[in-house]
């Protein structure tokens, strides 16, 4: 299980500190995350897209 899913289930952790890393800091990372992997597939379909003789 990765650890901020961990962090996030009330069995593991619970608290004010808690609450607030599973309510802002948490889905913030998973927001990053996301554009980080958009990102990196754009770069990929511009590369096939230029190697195919696109513009």
């Amino acid at each position: 299980m990765p650890v901020g899913r961990a962090l996030c289930d009330t069995d593991n952790r619970d608290g004010p500190l808690a609450d607030q890393f599973r309510s802002e800091t948490w889905p913030s990372a998973n927001a990053v995350k996301q554009m980080v992997e958009q990102g990196n597939e754009l770069q990929h379909k511009t590369m096939q897209a230029f190697s195919a003789g696109g513009t």
